[in-house]
């Protein structure tokens, strides 16, 4: 129903509303939800096939989502204060730099507790300014409130669907290439 509106869409409607910097954003988007969905499915995954413990993985899990649900109370406002194009940029390259430390870790043996509770603390961190950047700089990208709507829309049917064909791609990653490279 959603696709059908999207194709009913005067050219000049679509040329305006899919321009260089939304296209940017939404791939943006996609690339953030993709990497976040995989993550999550592996990271539980490693956890359960290497501890053995539903402990940890919940414990790894808890602190990430602990961690983002406290920082997220004041993330807007900072987001605000800070811009949010250079939290989206900053988040996206920090979340980088948090995986080659976890490939490394994970190339060079059995990745250590400690490390596995810090990194998903930073993730979390992290995650708690990336999602309020990415919803704040829309109406900015958009500009038109009348097309802010479509634009909401398709960013949000595309992120939805990510979560579900993202933990597909995780497991196939998982089962026939392996941890490091999934990660």
């Amino acid at each position: 129903m959603y696709w059908k509106g999207v194709l009913l869409m005067k050219r000049s409607q679509a040329r305006t509303l899919f321009n260089r910097n939304f296209n940017f954003l939404f791939l943006s988007g996609i690339c953030s939800s993709l990497g976040e969905v995989v993550y999550y499915l592996t990271i539980s995954w490693y956890i359960t096939k290497i501890y053995g413990s539903g402990v940890t993985m919940g414990t790894v899990l808890l602190i990430m989502g602990t961690t983002r649900f406290t920082i997220g109370i004041i993330s807007g406002v900072i987001v605000d204060q800070i811009g949010p194009k250079k939290i989206m940029i900053y988040s996206d390259l920090l979340r980088a730099v948090m995986m080659v430390i976890f490939y490394l870790a994970l190339f060079f043996g059995k990745i250590p507790i400690f490390l596995l509770y810090t990194l998903a603390f930073i993730f979390g961190f992290i995650d708690s300014f990336y999602w309020p950047a990415s919803q704040a700089i829309r109406p900015r990208v958009i500009g038109d409130k009348d097309k802010l709507s479509k634009a909401n829309s398709i960013i949000f049917t595309s992120i939805r669907t990510i979560n579900l064909v993202g933990p597909v791609i995780a497991s196939f990653s998982i089962f026939y290439i392996n941890y490091p490279y999934t990660f």
